[in-house]
C-alpha cells in the first residue's frame, strides 16, 4: 500500500472479499502511509504539515447505470492540473482498461490531492481525499451507504434519469450534505424528456440548485466539465467545518456490516506489541540516552571500522589479513555489546 501510494495510484479503501461475504475497511495497512503537504493557510510560515490519517475532506465518486464517460478518467483529470497527466486511478481508456472486472467490482478506491502551498498552481487549498467506488450501484450496495455517511460531497454519474435511477437516487441520497449529478446523455445527445422531469423533482426534493447539476452534452467538452467539477469540490472545502478522519470510518464500517481488517487477530497482537514497546517514551531525546546508551558511541565506531575495511588507510606495517581479521571482530563485540541491552533483547521477543 505505501509503496503504491508512494508511486502516486489510488490505494483500496475498502477491499471486496468475495463469494458474497462482506468488504473490507483497510485502516491498518493506511498506517504506513504517511504524506507531507502545505496548505495555503499557513503559506507565509513556510512551514509544513505530516501526518498518516489526515483530518481531510471526502468526496466520493459513483456510476448509476451504464455510462459512456469514463468516471475514472474524469477523476485523474481533476487531481491533475492542467500541464500534467497522471493516471492514479485505471480507466477504460487505457491499455487493457475494458477488460471485465473479475475481483474488483465493488471496490472502493482512494487518492489524495495534497497542496504545496502555490496558490496558481494549486488545484484545492486544503487536502482532499477521492473515493472511486468500481461498478454499478445498487440498492444492496454496502459501499455506496458507506460513502453516502463519509462522504462531504457525493458526485454521481448516470447517463439518464428514469423511474429506476430516481428511486434509488431518492434512496441513498438523504442526509448528503452536497450531492452533485454528473449527466452524460449517450453520444452526446440532449437531455431526454424523462430525465428534465427527474431533475425538477430532485430540485425540489433536496433544494438543489443548478450548481448541483453538470450536464456533458455536445456543447460542453470534458476540460469545461472538470474545471465545474473543482470549482464545486473547492466551494465545499471552504464551507465545510466538519471533516471525516479515516480513524472515524471504523463506527461507520462497524454499523453497516462492513469488516475493518485492524480488528483480525495478527492485527491486534502487532498492536499490542507496537504498545508494549512505545508505551514508555514520553521524551523520545531522553528516552535514547536512558535506555540506548551504547547506541550512538557504538554506530559510530562500527561505521569507522566499516570504512576502514574498504579504505586500508590506518593499515600501518600490519599483515593485511590480520588487519582486517582484527577490525571485523571489533565490529562482531560492539554488535554483541549493542544486543545485549534491555530493549532491544525486547524487540526480540515479540
Amino acid at each position: 500500500m505505501s509503496k503504491m501510494s508512494m508511486c502516486q495510484f489510488a490505494v483500496p479503501l475498502l477491499l471486496p472479499c468475495g463469494q458474497g461475504d462482506p468488504c473490507t475497511l483497510m485502516v491498518w495497512a493506511m498506517r504506513d502511509i504517511v504524506k507531507r503537504w502545505r496548505p495555503q493557510s499557513i503559506v507565509g510560515t513556510m512551514g509544513f504539515k505530516e501526518d498518516c490519517l489526515v483530518n481531510i475532506s471526502i468526496f466520493s465518486f459513483v456510476r448509476l447505470g451504464k455510462c459512456s464517460l469514463s468516471k475514472s478518467k474524469i477523476l485523474n483529470r481533476i487531481l491533475n492540473p492542467t500541464y500534467m497527466q497522471h493516471n492514479f486511478f485505471v480507466h477504460q481508456e487505457q491499455k487493457f482498461g475494458y477488460n471485465p472486472k473479475e475481483i474488483s467490482e465493488k471496490l472502493v478506491e482512494m487518492a489524495c490531492y495534497f497542496p504545496v502551498g502555490r496558490e496558481n498552481t494549486d488545484i484545492f487549498p486544503e487536502p482532499v481525499a477521492f473515493l472511486n467506488l468500481r461498478g454499478e450501484v445498487t440498492s444492496t450496495c454496502k459501499p455506496l451507504s458507506f460513502l453516502a455517511r463519509v462522504s462531504s460531497g457525493l458526485f454521481v454519474f448516470v447517463e439518464d434519469i428514469k423511474e429506476e435511477e430516481y428511486n434509488l437516487l431518492q434512496t441513498f441520497a438523504k442526509g448528503i450534505p452536497n450531492i452533485f449529478l454528473i449527466i452524460c446523455p449517450a453520444d452526446g445527445k440532449s437531455l431526454s424528456e424523462d430525465t428534465k422531469i427527474y431533475i425538477k423533482k430532485f430540485y425540489q426534493m433536496f433544494k438543489l440548485n443548478r450548481k448541483n447539476i453538470v450536464v456533458k452534452d455536445s456543447k460542453t467538452n470534458e476540460s469545461e466539465m472538470v474545471k465545474k467539477m473543482q470549482n464545486r469540490i473547492t466551494n465545499v472545502i471552504s464551507d465545510s467545518t466538519t471533516h471525516t478522519k479515516i480513524l472515524d470510518m471504523v463506527q461507520v464500517a462497524n454499523d453497516r456490516g462492513i469488516k475493518v481488517d485492524e480488528g483480525t487477530e495478527d492485527c491486534q497482537k502487532a498492536q499490542q506489541h507496537a504498545l508494549q514497546i512505545t508505551k514508555e517514551i514520553k521524551d523520545t531525546v531522553q528516552y535514547k540516552k536512558d535506555t540506548m546508551k551504547l547506541q550512538s558511541t557504538i554506530w559510530k565506531q562500527v561505521t569507522k571500522n566499516e570504512k576502514e575495511l574498504c579504505r586500508m588507510r590506518e593499515q600501518g606495517e600490519s599483515h593485511g589479513e590480520k588487519y582486517r581479521s582484527d577490525l571485523i571482530r571489533q565490529n562482531l563485540e560492539l554488535r554483541r555489546n549493542q544486543n545485549s541491552r534491555d530493549f532491544l533483547m525486547e524487540f526480540g521477543n515479540l
